[in-house]
């Protein structure tokens, strides 16, 4: 019978108890969880005055951006990781959604107010194209075209008339269709009694 000494025993014993650990514990990976970009696009929008406002878009890491105005692709400069366009709301009125995406999924949003022109129930006056007296209302925050006011007949509109008691003539309604003209001979003589009497 073999007699180990004290010694050598815990030798072994701390030999059996390294091999354990070295090859009976597997060492897991560090998982590295890669950096996900920031999917959110500033966007601010500023008025120029001139019915004119600025709209700058920013995003960190989102590539090339694209900006919309109501669902619509406008045209805009690059500087760095900042995009502008100007639009021009003459013809808007209310709010406009304002809107950038990204190649990589990045996207923002601004909602702008445009600067209403009147309030509802508002008028005011103007002149027509041909120069007549004219009202505009308030439709929507904005004013509507120049319209003719007093209007009792359809501009160029001839009604007949008695120029004497034996010959007609015709009323011609003024460019503005405020009134009617006097009343003027016809084109061709138009006569109920006998020419030679026709009273002077």
């Amino acid at each position: 019978m073999i007699h180990l000494r004290p010694e050598i025993i815990a030798a072994l014993i701390l030999v059996v108890l390294a091999a354990i650990v070295f090859f009976g514990v597997e060492e897991k990976p560090v998982e590295v969880k890669p950096q996900t970009p920031n999917k959110s696009i500033s966007v601010a929008v500023s008025d120029q005055g001139g019915k004119t406002a600025k709209i700058t878009a920013y995003g960190r890491d989102c590539g090339s951006i694209s900006i919309f105005a109501d669902s619509v692709q406008i045209p805009s400069e690059q500087s760095g990781s900042s995009y502008t366009a100007l639009y021009n709301y003459s013809e808007k009125t209310g709010r406009i959604a304002f809107t950038a995406r990204s190649e990589r999924g990045c996207s923002g949003a601004y909602s702008f107010q445009t600067p209403l022109q009147c309030n509802p129930g508002q008028t005011a006056s103007c002149t027509t194209e041909s120069g007549c007296d004219g009202a505009r209302a308030c439709v929507g925050g904005k004013f509507s075209p120049c319209v003719p006011t007093g209007s009792v007949c359809k501009p160029g509109a001839r009604i007949g008339c008695m120029i004497n008691s034996c010959q007609f003539g015709f009323q011609e309604c003024n460019k503005c269709g405020t009134g009617y003209s006097k009343c003027s001979p016809a084109d061709t003589l138009n006569y109920i009694c006998n020419p030679g009497a026709v009273p002077k």
